[in-house]
């Protein structure tokens, strides 16, 4: 998971730019997985929270707005 769409400083941000602003327009943030360490995995869904207390590896998942 470390290198899905990797960015780096000098990379195109068009694409990032734009799935950020489709994401916005489009859907909702539905649930979220926090892996935050081998033998621990946070799962949140319907209430997702703003924070969390210490934040790893994390999925986010998005339902359609309608």
């Amino acid at each position: 998971m470390p290198d899905s769409w990797l960015q780096r400083p000098e990379s195109e941000r068009l694409i990032f730019t734009w799935a950020n602003q489709y994401t916005a327009q489009n859907y909702t943030v539905a649930g979220f997985v926090n892996m935050v360490a081998p033998d621990k995995t946070d799962y949140y869904f319907g209430d997702v929270p703003q924070s969390v207390p210490q934040l790893g590896k994390y999925i986010l998942i998005y339902q359609r707005k309608s």
